[in-house]
């Protein structure tokens, strides 16, 4: 199974320094999941996207 390919962009690098290390970690996580998942996830990325400010 492939991994989706996230790419990272300068203002989202701007904005993740900004987080907090706790924070930092937690989106880490979410990326990953995403990025390992995909489109298996269906209805839980909305909640993930939900929950990331």
């Amino acid at each position: 199974m492939d991994m989706w390919e996230v790419t990272n962009t300068d203002e989202y690098a701007a904005w993740f320094l900004q987080q907090t290390e706790e924070d930092q970690a937690i989106i880490r996580s979410r990326v990953f999941l995403l990025a390992e998942k995909g489109p298996q996830l269906g209805g839980l990325t909305q909640i993930i996207s939900k929950a990331v400010p």
